[in-house]
């Protein structure tokens, strides 16, 4: 807001395509410097579930350019999929959130990175 973007003067940047929750998960990022997404230690729907709250999160971060943020979601990421009953593996993952991930961050990104070395 440093410069003569029209988000100057409103004080008021427009993030419509992020769920609130999303928000919320870097908002505590930036409050506490813990991530709000508990791991789970279970497989399946709730697994896949919380994936995909790391990942739009990871995408938040990219957006606001904070790193420090997106290096923990890669931790969280990386803790879940090292959970003992995950053994190592992420979630299934089907081709929408495959397709997100790939439109959605950039070519050198450690999230596409790790989806790919899974």
């Amino acid at each position: 807001m440093a410069h003569d973007f029209k988000e100057r003067k409103s004080r008021l940047i427009r993030l419509p395509e992020d769920l609130p929750d999303t928000f919320r998960v870097w908002l505590n990022w930036v409050m506490e410097h813990t991530i709000l997404s508990p791991i789970s230690t279970g497989v399946g729907l709730e697994s896949t579930k919380e994936f995909t709250r790391l990942v739009d999160a990871y995408i938040l971060g990219q957006k606001l350019v904070d790193v420090a943020f997106q290096d923990a979601i890669m931790d969280a990421i990386v803790a879940k999929a090292w959970t003992k009953d995950s053994k190592g593996c992420l979630p299934t993952l089907g081709p929408s959130q495959i397709l997100t991930i790939y439109q959605e961050t950039l070519p050198d990104s450690a999230l596409r990175h790790f989806v790919v070395d899974q």
